[in-house]
């Protein structure tokens, strides 16, 4: 009976766990949807060295890895409007981890080019 007991004290916490883990999560969405209207980005300034630094080496006018060509601003705005770009750099399951076969950009990075896309994509 105490075994029993145990094993529902335990199954009621870890179950507890989870629901509150998924509310600091969308808590994390709506505090960054408030910081990125705060923090305004554009393409020029913000985000192209972003691409140049960690992107551009793989998709470029001459490699196009992936069919991707990021040294151009629209090019970046049709593979976000595909809805790929944002998964793939944030490493989230099902989309290919970028950049390849080097470290996740740093949460910095992650964080403009997200309020970038978010406010609009602007040059």
């Amino acid at each position: 009976m105490k075994h029993k007991l145990l094993s529902i004290t335990l199954i009621t916490f870890s179950l507890l766990s989870c629901n509150t883990n998924k509310k600091t999560a969308k808590q994390s969405d709506k505090d960054n949807t408030s910081l990125c209207s705060t923090n305004v980005y554009t393409y020029q300034k913000d985000i192209q060295p972003i691409f140049d630094k960690h992107c551009n080496n793989c998709h470029s006018s001459k490699k196009k890895a992936g069919g991707y060509d990021f040294t151009q601003p629209e090019r970046v705005v049709a593979s976000v409007q595909e809805h790929k770009l944002l998964g793939s750099i944030k490493w989230q399951r099902g989309y290919m981890k970028m950049p390849m076969k080097a470290a996740q950009l740093d949460s910095t990075s992650i964080f403009k080019i997200e309020c970038w896309v978010k406010n609009g994509m602007k040059q």
